[in-house]
């Protein structure tokens, strides 16, 4: 495949160059890419031992672990990032993901709300995320309010509106939903 094509090629690189840190962080995230976590981390720890402040390198190997599967110790490694970088929008939602998975509610909620605040233009299921957690901590009325605020910073979303007529129905407001399908007739019918 490409990705492993890419990988050979930086490890040919890394034979005439091994002390280089950022080739190592470059190879780490193909191999994270690839889904070979434990290949992934060994890299962005080499990359770290020879450069401790490659920040790239520690929030890559912050979202390998996590996305390994294991919340709990990726959880640590994004404190002592976030810690340096406290606006990092990335960081915030990886911590808001991590969290989540750890079923720590009220700290999932706030970091998604605080990565969304420093996104202009954030992704659709970053809010269908945070209305899973929301949903998931007994707040769906909140969880419809943050696609709502989706919608209003995106515009018309078909995921993030279909989700909200889902949760309207959960929650047996039957007018709300109709009305929310109403509403996404009447746009398409103009179009």
């Amino acid at each position: 495949s490409d990705i492993e094509a890419q990988i050979d090629a930086l490890t040919r690189r890394l034979q005439q160059a091994p002390g280089t840190a950022e080739l190592h962080h470059q190879r780490g995230q193909l191999y994270r890419f690839h889904e070979e976590w434990k290949e992934a981390l060994a890299d962005f720890d080499k990359a770290l031992q020879l450069d401790p402040k490659l920040d790239p390198a520690r929030l890559a190997r912050a979202a390998t672990t996590l996305e390994a599967g294991r919340a709990a110790e990726a959880r640590p490694l994004l404190d002592a990032f976030l810690a340096d970088h406290p606006r990092d929008a990335e960081a915030l939602l990886l911590r808001a993901r991590a969290a989540a998975a750890l079923q720590n509610y009220p700290q999932s909620v706030a970091d998604y709300r605080a990565s969304l605040a420093q996104q202009t233009r954030p992704r659709p299921e970053y809010f269908s995320e945070l209305a899973g957690v929301l949903v998931a901590a007994g707040q769906t009325a909140d969880a419809i309010t943050e696609i709502d605020t989706g919608l209003q910073k995106l515009g018309p979303v078909p995921t993030l509106e279909s989700l909200a007529v889902d949760l309207e129905l959960q929650r047996t407001n039957y007018a709300a939903a109709l009305a929310r399908l109403d509403q996404t007739l009447a746009r398409d019918r103009k179009s």
